[in-house]
């Protein structure tokens, strides 16, 4: 009885030690990108899937922050700018699926304009864009 219990800890330390390994090797591989690579990604949102391989939630957060802040800046439209922003979260649906998608839309919802944010699909879902901050005038208005 004792053998057993002496067994079952060190599997448990086992599988413990194998899951950190896993993760830290994980995290190892991803290299934060620079600024020119950020560019790239707003040029051509397919690069971004490779980009985020080996990222962890928090590194797609700050990768689509960084990108969405040159994106607001830029001479696009606003129409032209959601359009980008949804090729972008698309690329992150692709890569990481629909689960960790969804942890991705939400924090970057804190932490960008919200005009910025289309509505985005995922999966079976829809992120609801922000309302623009001043409504259109209406013919005899």
């Amino acid at each position: 009885m004792r053998t057993n219990k002496l067994l079952t800890i060190v599997g448990y330390v086992c599988v413990s030690i194998a899951i950190a390994f896993t993760t830290a090797s994980a995290e190892d591989k991803f290299t934060a990108p620079t600024d020119e690579q950020i560019a790239a990604i707003v040029d051509n949102p397919e690069l971004l899937e490779k980009m985020i391989e080996g990222a962890t939630v928090d590194n797609v957060v700050d990768i689509l922050v960084r990108a969405l802040k040159q994106i607001e800046t830029s001479d696009m439209t606003w129409s032209a700018r959601q359009a980008k922003t949804g090729e972008l979260f698309d690329a992150v649906y692709r890569a990481k699926g629909t689960a960790t998608t969804r942890l991705i839309v939400a924090e970057v919802q804190k932490k960008v304009n919200p005009r910025l944010l289309p509505v985005v699909p995922i999966g079976a879902g829809y992120a609801p864009a922000a309302p623009p901050p001043i409504s259109p005038k209406y013919e005899r208005q």
